[in-house]
């Protein structure tokens, strides 16, 4: 680590805390970045997520500088992240940084995270500005609209690209949590297999009357989807599963009519469109996740994405 001026010992600890599943690849490019994190009381828990390629291994023999966890099967992001931050709360972890495994850290990206968080009352989450491999923002904020299932990110060109600001919709790809936060929210919801436990912690943090900070001057780059591909029937699998959840469990009566009538229209729509390309895959993805979450709870998403 480099050094700085602030030292260890006035610093707050943070854990940050990577999920590996089966990438090497890019969980290796992560880990080279955050070695050269210029804050000086980090900490970096690689959690395995059940690999089967010895990805873990690997990553372990090269970056010993990390702590490692193995998981005996894919838990999903959130039940596999969730050991993770329960390490980190045991370690005396002040703050918890969720880190996407595709993601390329700038050196000086966390201080300006600290930064807001101090400076803030309990709870909140801290992000900052995401961008894409080509160097388009890819996250800056959003907006959540619950009645619908779904957060919307902001067009980039309109937010400030210094000032710290607030947002509606906090993304799992890069978030500061303190402690206390997972300890009055609870953490990330198991229910959610893959996708949108970032929406639920965002309306979540919303409802107790926090706040979800922005700060421009932490930037990454983040390489979407990688574990699972962005068109891939698996994510459409469990975002159509999520999407019922976050519905029935979050929303009113009258708002889950909103939804629900929402919700059946876009499949409808969607269906007519991959007909037309040929996705069958996809429609076959949407119409198991409705029956799988409604009907049939006995399938689990991992023997789902085995399928494909």
């Amino acid at each position: 680590m480099n050094n700085q001026t602030n030292t260890k010992e006035n610093s707050p600890l943070v854990s940050v805390i990577v999920l590996n599943w089966n990438n090497y690849q890019d969980t290796t490019k992560c880990l080279e970045s955050l070695s050269n994190a210029e804050y000086p009381n980090l900490r970096v828990t690689v959690v395995d997520n059940g690999s089967t390629d010895q990805s873990g291994k690997m990553l372990k023999k090269e970056h010993t500088w990390c702590s490692y966890i193995f998981n005996d099967e894919n838990l999903g992001f959130a039940a596999g992240t969730n050991v993770g931050i329960q390490n980190a709360l045991a370690d005396g972890a002040e703050y918890i940084l969720l880190l996407n495994n595709d993601t390329i850290v700038r050196p000086d990206f966390l201080p300006p995270l600290v930064r807001s968080a101090e400076a803030r009352e309990n709870p909140l989450a801290v992000s900052g500005h995401i961008f894409d491999p080509e160097g388009s923002y890819w996250y800056c904020g959003g907006e959540t609209i619950p009645q619908l299932a779904k957060a919307k990110k902001w067009d980039c060109d309109e937010v400030s690209k210094s000032e710290e600001y607030v947002t509606e919709y906090v993304t799992g790809a890069m978030v500061l949590l303190p402690k206390d936060t997972i300890k009055n929210l609870d953490l990330l919801n198991e229910d959610y297999y893959f996708g949108m436990e970032d929406l639920e912690m965002s309306y979540n943090i919303l409802k107790s009357g926090g706040s979800i900070v922005v700060n421009p001057n932490s930037e990454i780059i983040h390489k979407e989807s990688s574990s699972s591909g962005n068109q891939s029937p698996f994510t459409y699998y469990n975002a159509t599963k999520n999407r019922i959840h976050f519905g029935l469990k979050n929303l009113p009566p009258t708002r889950q009519a909103i939804f629900f009538v929402y919700f059946i229209i876009t499949r409808i729509v969607r269906i007519i469109q991959w007909l037309a390309q040929g996705r069958y895959d996809l429609i076959q993805a949407v119409i198991l996740g409705s029956w799988h979450y409604m009907i049939d709870k006995t399938k689990s998403p991992e023997s789902f994405q085995n399928e494909f």
